[in-house]
């Protein structure tokens, strides 16, 4: 069978060492999917989509090297009787890592640049999955004053608390409360606790755009100016089915109610962010996009509103790169049950004195090691001019990750555990 791979991927040959004879390259811009007729396993990158595509039968499996998945079209997963005809594979989460230290270091800079004071400023992160919950629980234990909001869990809460006012579930206002309590730790943004009839505008049926995320002046009542987005792109929107929409899920209604110089750190998904209504607005917003409507084709405009903005590669720091494919690898072989060989971790990894006066230094005047965040990775310094977005995404894989930094000489306890728990390593005394 043959394995058929981008040739943008990294370290394929790495992983897929044992089955080089198998391997065909393709590239994203050429690759006609509807016209494989061989027998064959398709590796694509999220920059590949399917949509309006017919898979031929020869596609035996579609593997994605990405934790995103709307770039394909999972309805053709299925026969009309739901049987699988179609088997996609994800990395799911391989990119987590890199992604937090992309908001880690974008935090850095703004406390640097003076943006965001840690004793005045309040964050929010927006979606608790992999990424954003290990931000809160990060940032709650540096001391930041951090909110925590899942639309779609909130979503859930309020369909299952809705389905047993009608009879419709078997469990109690209280039960369903201790359960979504139980999964969800966050301080909640005020205006997204909807226990106790706290629901008022969703009773209303305003289930557009952002009024999930939005009650009165909830972001300016609670000094919120920094908001992290972590959520899919969802563009259905349907009661009975439990699917929600975060099609520009910040819009008007966020927009308005930030406060002035707010910032807005978008690595989700392009389509998340109202660009179209981002660029009427006349106040300052600090935006700081890794992610656009319409890739690779992106809106000029929008890109010079942005602080700054980098060619959606928040996720590819070397190690999760590396970790993506040997994803896609294991569900290769696991599909055709072929040995799953352990290859030998080919990542250097830096090594960096600790330099403990200015991490002293760092602590106490931002409450963060900034000049060693940004001396590991300054997003700032990938900022691209619009026609080179998808040259740069193509070929980015130089980044050094927080996990692959060694931090030596460190002697201190409570240094050590405040640098693990922002990923990086330390070196044993």
């Amino acid at each position: 069978m043959k394995i058929l791979i981008d040739k943008n991927i990294p370290y394929v040959e790495h992983f897929f060492v044992d089955h080089l004879d198998q391997i065909e390259y393709f590239s994203d811009e050429d690759f006609e999917i509807e016209n494989v007729k061989e027998d064959s396993v398709v590796v694509v990158r999220s920059t590949y989509k399917t949509h309006g595509k017919k898979i031929p039968e020869s596609i035996k499996l579609l593997c994605s090297a990405s934790t995103g998945e709307d770039h394909i079209d999972l309805s053709q997963q299925y026969d009309d009787d739901y049987n699988v005809i179609l088997p996609c594979r994800f990395s799911t989460g391989a990119n987590a890592i890199a992604v937090r230290e992309y908001v880690f270091s974008a935090l850095a800079l703004m406390l640097k640049e003076r943006k965001f004071n840690k004793s005045q400023d309040s964050a929010a992160i927006i979606g608790l999955g992999n990424i954003g919950e290990e931000l809160y629980k990060v940032l709650d234990f540096f001391g930041f004053s951090v909110f925590g909001s899942d639309p779609i869990l909130d979503y859930h809460y309020w369909i299952d608390l809705s389905l047993d006012e009608m009879g419709m579930l078997n469990y109690a206002e209280e039960d369903l409360k201790e359960l979504h309590e139980e999964s969800n730790f966050f301080k909640r943004i005020p205006g997204t606790d909807h226990y106790h009839g706290g629901i008022t505008y969703r009773e209303h049926g305003d289930w557009s755009d952002d009024a999930i995320l939005i009650e009165n002046d909830l972001f300016t009542k609670n000094n919120i100016k920094l908001i992290s987005l972590h959520v899919p792109l969802v563009k259905v929107n349907h009661l009975d089915n439990g699917a929600f929409s975060t099609h520009h899920l910040i819009g008007k209604s966020c927009l308005e109610n930030l406060t002035n110089e707010a910032i807005i750190i978008n690595t989700s998904r392009g389509g998340v962010l109202d660009e179209s209504t981002f660029l009427e607005f006349d106040h300052k917003l600090n935006l700081i996009s890794d992610v656009f409507e319409n890739e690779p084709n992106i809106n000029k405009d929008f890109l010079d509103k942005n602080l700054f903005a980098t060619p959606h590669i928040a996720g590819h720091s070397q190690y999760a790169r590396y970790q993506m494919t040997k994803m896609a690898y294991e569900n290769v072989a696991n599909f055709l049950g072929i040995k799953n060989t352990e290859k030998e971790n080919i990542l250097e990894n830096k090594i960096v004195d600790f330099d403990k006066n200015t991490f002293d230094q760092d602590m106490k005047e931002f409450g963060l090691p900034v000049s060693l965040m940004l001396d590991t990775y300054n997003p700032k310094l990938d900022h691209f001019e619009c026609t080179d977005f998808k040259k740069i995404r193509d070929n980015y894989n130089n980044r050094i990750g927080y996990s692959q930094v060694v931090i030596k000489g460190c002697e201190d306890d409570s240094d050590r555990i405040a640098l693990k728990m922002l990923g990086f390593e330390v070196q044993d005394n």
